[in-house]
């Protein structure tokens, strides 16, 4: 089982946590993200996390969004930021991402397809 050992993360009015789903790593998302600039605090954690996936040679994770309400566009930027570091990696590095939805939250809708449309091959959308 793969596992990630950081702590939780609360800033305002949002968690992220990173849990186990069927022995997969999964990042979790909860409340409202609407902090000013995410870059300063949220970027270094979804970064910190990056790298322990690297370092454990976890293939595969989930980051969940169907607990989170809102997030505003520097907060996606934040995630983009995040995600896009699989480019820089060598492939045999590289992890997938199933990302979780929910279908009825309207920044999901939108914004979700675009950050998979980046990446294709290492990013795919479940709806909750």
């Amino acid at each position: 089982m793969a596992h990630i050992d950081i702590p939780s993360f609360s800033l305002d009015k949002v968690t992220i946590r990173v849990s186990d789903h069927d022995g997969v790593p999964c990042v979790v998302f909860s409340g409202m993200m609407d902090v000013r600039d995410p870059s300063q605090e949220v970027l270094p954690y979804l970064l910190s996390i990056h790298q322990r996936i690297i370092s454990g040679g976890i293939k595969r994770i989930r980051v969940d969004f169907s607990d989170l309400s809102f997030m505003n566009s520097s907060g996606i930027r934040s995630v983009i930021s995040w995600v896009v570091k699989l480019n820089d990696l060598p492939a045999e590095s590289r992890y997938r991402i199933t990302i979780v939805h929910n279908p009825e939250i309207t920044w999901q809708q939108s914004s979700l397809k675009v950050m998979q449309q980046l990446l294709p091959d290492h990013i795919e959308l479940e709806k909750h």
